[in-house]
């Protein structure tokens, strides 16, 4: 169908599936408050969360129930509005999906809480022993340091790892980073220029 040709190809063209709109709600959020649980199943194929909560305090699992419970399924005359409508059966597939993704979300979640803690955890015994090392033989001082060693200027194995488990910005927020930085670079060669003026003319 057309509307969901164009869903689909912004999502495919970078658009956030997690944007929030009025009252925290998220593109999900909407699609299965007005019940149209095929359009929702295609932001879920292109990652949206089904963990995220609008102001309401209410995830999409929550939502789908309510909505389902209030019967806002409704039979329309025209091709266009059968977009929306979905059998009982459909619903209910619809809630058990969300709920198995909802299951792998937090999943993920938690094996990545735990990667993070176990590598905290390494790094700063790492580090305990090489101040304790420093303390009991003040005079092998590497220095600057060296990244095996992970002190001084250089990030340790452990660091790396975790900040390589953060996962990027989205591409609004990697947009209007960009942006930003640009305006910087901007304002600083601007700077530049007087600064340089002005010491050609003192």
């Amino acid at each position: 169908d057309g509307v969901g040709v164009r869903v689909e190809g912004l999502l495919d063209a970078g658009v956030d599936p997690n944007g929030r709109g009025v009252g925290a709600n998220t593109p999900l959020h909407l699609l299965i408050q007005s019940g149209n649980i095929h359009l929702a199943t295609l932001l879920l194929n292109h990652e949206a969360n089904v963990t995220l909560t609008n102001d309401a305090g209410m995830d999409c699992i929550a939502t789908a129930e309510q909505t389902f419970s209030r019967q806002h399924l409704r039979t329309y005359s025209s091709s266009r509005d059968r977009l929306s409508v979905a059998t009982a059966s459909e619903w209910n597939d619809f809630v058990q999906e969300l709920k198995r993704r909802e299951s792998m979300e937090r999943a993920r979640m938690e094996a990545r809480d735990r990667a993070r803690s176990q590598a905290n955890d390494e790094h700063r015994e790492r580090q305990a022993t090489l101040a304790a090392n420093a303390r009991s033989n003040p005079t092998n001082i590497t220095g600057l340091g060296r990244s095996e060693e992970g002190v001084g200027y250089f990030p340790s194995l452990a660091a790396l790892q975790f900040q390589s488990s953060i996962p990027g910005p989205s591409p609004s927020v990697a947009e209007y980073e960009n942006k930003e930085k640009e305006r910087l670079n901007y304002i600083l060669k601007w700077m530049s220029c007087i600064v340089f003026v002005y010491l050609l003319l003192s």
